[in-house]
């Protein structure tokens, strides 16, 4: 079966451009599920360098590729109208930014303003990358192109870089299985969550991506070295600019289901300074629920209740936080006198 693929028209370009696009999502996988073990790190590093090894293996399968008959056909196709399709990016980058503006000015509810803004996202930004992708593809399939001829004159056998591929392609495969590993470890994972507080030694990373890391040392004089965790923003609502050394952060992490501990969530830590940081700050969201969560681990639940409707009050478009806390003070396990000043939060919610 193996044989009879190979021998089938672009199906060395296409499993080669399916094992990158598998190369993506791997690492993004991996990183989703972030471990604070040493091996992390050099896992997503590991990663980036295997994309861009199999681009180069892919521009290298299209560079030497026999096109077929039904192939020509489409790269005829492809010329004839590319000066049309160039002409309408142009337009399209000109035209976007104004049908984002018309969208902006519209009614809220208006299905004419969900078009126009999608329609809008087709910004210059977005047709940048397009043009710079198609010309970096390009020039790496000439590249790729001239380096093979180079390697025949100089009376280099394929065999070399035959292997070469092969082991590209061999490693990138091993290490999608690794990447799954680490997915599954933190996707299957059942086990309890656990809380833990540190102190932040140093943050680092490459600037414009998302590797940034931040290394961590365990406080209240607790055992252990210092571990590196990965910074997600969108998951954890910081930035490495909100992060500064010796700064105090929660971590909550998993056993992982094959006991590989991994890290769910980080924060800062406000610790004490929270009660009196919303009663300085009345509308910051993030300290306030911090609090709450807080006063309920604490058994405060009169008090959690209070900061719930005024937090309701300041932010009445976060209805899933209000409505969560209300459920958890409403429990059974809850005494009468911690339900009952739970009615403010709602009645305030619900004014909004």
């Amino acid at each position: 079966m193996t044989g009879a693929l190979a021998r089938l028209p672009g199906w060395r370009v296409l499993s080669i451009a399916l094992l990158g696009g598998l190369t993506v999502a791997s690492v993004v996988a991996a990183g989703g599920f972030r471990t604070p073990q040493w091996f992390f790190a050099p896992t997503l590093l590991a990663g980036a360098v295997l994309v861009v090894l199999t681009a180069l293996v892919l521009a290298r399968r299209i560079a030497i590729a026999a096109p077929s008959g039904g192939a020509h056909d489409v790269l005829e196709v492809a010329v004839r109208y590319a000066p049309l399709g160039v002409l309408n990016l142009m337009v399209l980058s000109v035209v976007a930014p104004v049908l984002g503006l018309i969208a902006s000015a519209m009614r809220p509810v208006s299905v004419w303003r969900v078009w126009l803004g999608l329609l809008g996202l087709l910004s210059a930004w977005a047709l940048f990358c397009l043009f710079a992708v198609g010309v970096v593809g390009l020039v790496a399939v000439l590249a790729m192109r001239f380096l093979d001829r180079v390697l025949r004159a100089l009376g280099i056998s394929a065999r070399g870089p035959a292997l070469v591929d092969r082991a590209i392609v061999g490693a990138t495969a091993a290490y999608c299985l690794w990447a799954a590993l680490l997915a599954c470890n933190g996707a299957l994972d059942r086990g309890p969550a656990s809380e833990h507080r540190g102190e932040i030694v140093a943050v680092w990373g490459i600037p414009g991506t998302f590797l940034w890391w931040a290394d961590l040392r365990p406080g209240n004089g607790s055992p252990g070295g210092i571990e590196r965790v990965l910074i997600v923003p969108a998951r954890d609502g910081l930035s490495p600019a909100m992060l500064d050394p010796r700064q105090r952060v929660r971590v909550v992490t998993r056993p992982g289901r094959f006991g590989i501990t991994w890290v769910q969530a980080i924060g800062v830590d406000f610790g004490p300074d929270l009660e009196a940081l919303v009663a300085a700050a009345p509308t910051a969201g993030r300290p306030r629920r911090d609090l709450i969560a807080r006063l309920i681990h604490e058994g405060r639940f009169a008090d959690a209740a209070r900061h719930t409707a005024t937090y309701a009050r300041h932010h009445p478009a976060d209805r899933a936080f209000v409505a969560e806390v209300e459920e958890t003070l409403r429990g059974p396990v809850r005494p009468a006198a911690a339900r009952a000043p739970v009615a403010p939060s709602a009645s305030a919610f619900r004014v909004r």
